[in-house]
């Protein structure tokens, strides 16, 4: 029964997806779509994301993709609230937040488009699950081993997200609170099932990627990526006035028209790579030694690494704008003009959408959006201050607040401050609250004062 439940209810969050007529596509979906393909891995896309497409793109439709990752997000969801709301409450509380985020939100949004956003914050949610099993079971292990393994190789973000999760993990052991559930020695079998699958899932790409004669590489355009973030913190412009006149480097002769942003500086024809026409693995080996340079040197620590890495996490984790980049697709971009070609029997579907039509509206949902955020921060802090709440609880407020800070501090850093990036995982905070609210309403979670519960951990 609730195998069925589950499935219908996953429903609910592609309900955005139906309004629109066929699944959501962002500027990414193009290139993903390219790779799953034939599964050739591009220069500076990870091939993890196409391979999931190709897996469930039967009959040529890409309604069946994003039916699978909207209904693994309803599965984690569900488990989630499990680990909390142990009472019949469980179903009234899942159903309540589905519609909360999934239409209220930008939930669905996320999990209704061809894109590896939604995946954040799953993964988030999976690394609670994992380590908040009293037991692994074999199949289990197979489980989340496979679900890591490929959800790292999506999206570099990803791949750092679990590694710095893991850290947390580590640190969170060597508090006494928590130590007694979460210590070391009970947790290294499950940290083991989180890294081991990231580290052989980045081998064996690198493996598969090397196996093909055009030029790609694991992680390639990160240079370019780290020098349009250096560039439009002014920590490049300032590199190359110190260094232009000892060094032979190509971009000193655009040091003083340098893009003014990130974006800019990766995508438009003011960046110095597009003007010397270099395709992007031949700018990530130019500027590999520049940011490395960089990266190394005493001078530029403070101001690259606390005052710029701690202003853009900050920015990040309040610039958000549900909606963006789902503009209409026409027929000049590359997504048009491949799915077109490719998906012949799916393009008529596309053009009929909203979404190509550009008739889909955003802006109450994003003013909705800021309102249940700082609603939900208020009760959040409110509860753990006023409430006892059971290790679950503490463990999740404190991977879902890391899991936003997270994702904050490694998109804007490594990239830029994103409007998209910035609200991918943002609803997991007011999924938190709504959890922290059922606890209260159930009285499994009480006032600091009153007897403990039963059913309190």
């Amino acid at each position: 029964m609730t195998s069925l439940y589950l499935v219908m209810t996953t429903f609910i969050i592609l309900l955005p997806a139906i309004y629109n007529g066929y699944p959501f596509v962002t500027g990414d979906s193009g290139g993903y779509l390219s790779m799953a393909r034939d599964l050739h891995p591009s220069s500076f896309r990870p091939l993890g994301y196409s391979i999931f497409i190709w897996l469930f793109n039967w009959n040529n439709s890409l309604w069946p993709v994003i039916f699978v990752q909207s209904l693994i997000l309803n599965l984690t969801l569900f488990f989630s609230i499990y680990a909390i709301i142990k009472s019949r409450a469980l179903y009234i509380t899942h159903l309540v937040l589905l519609l909360v985020l999934g239409l209220l939100n930008n939930m669905g949004l996320l999990a209704g488009q061809i894109m590896t956003d939604i995946f954040i914050p799953i993964s988030v949610l999976m690394v609670f699950l994992l380590f908040i099993q009293k037991k692994l079971q074999w199949w289990k292990v197979v489980l989340f081993a496979l679900f890591f393994a490929l959800t790292s190789a999506m999206h570099y973000s990803q791949l750092l997200l679990y590694f710095a999760l893991a850290l947390i993990i580590i640190i969170l052991s060597l508090f006494k609170k928590t130590k007694e559930r979460y210590n070391l020695q009970r947790a290294w079998h499950k940290l083991a099932v989180l890294i081991l699958p990231v580290i052989i899932s980045m081998v064996l790409l690198k493996v598969y990627i090397k196996s093909f004669d055009s030029y790609a590489e694991y992680g390639g355009g990160k240079y370019v990526f780290v020098m349009g973030r250096l560039c439009e913190s002014g920590i490049l412009k300032d590199y190359l006035d110190a260094n232009c006149d000892e060094k032979d480097m190509p971009i000193c002769k655009y040091k003083e028209k340098l893009p003014n942003t990130a974006l800019e500086f990766m995508w438009s024809s003011k960046s110095p790579y597009h003007k010397d026409k270099l395709k992007m693995f031949e700018a990530d080996e130019q500027y590999k030694p520049i940011v490395m340079d960089i990266i190394s040197s005493p001078e530029y620590w403070w101001r690259l690494f606390i005052v710029e890495g701690t202003t853009q996490t900050w920015k990040q984790l309040y610039t958000m704008h549900i909606g963006h980049g789902l503009n209409s697709k026409g027929e000049k971009t590359y997504f048009y003009k491949f799915f077109k070609s490719a998906y012949p029997g799916e393009f008529e579907k596309y053009l009929e959408s909203k979404q190509y039509k550009n008739a889909l509206e955003f802006k109450w949902l994003n003013t909705l959006n800021v309102v249940l955020l700082i609603v939900s921060l208020f009760v959040i802090l409110v509860i753990l201050a006023l409430f006892k709440t059971g290790n679950s609880i503490r463990f999740l407020s404190i991977i879902i607040i890391s899991g936003y800070v997270l994702n904050a501090a490694i998109s804007s850093n490594l990239a830029n401050v994103s409007y998209r990036l910035g609200g991918r995982a943002a609803w997991l905070i007011i999924f938190l609250a709504g959890i922290m609210i059922a606890g209260v309403a159930t009285k499994q979670v009480r006032l600091r004062k009153s007897k403990p519960s039963e059913t309190e951990e």
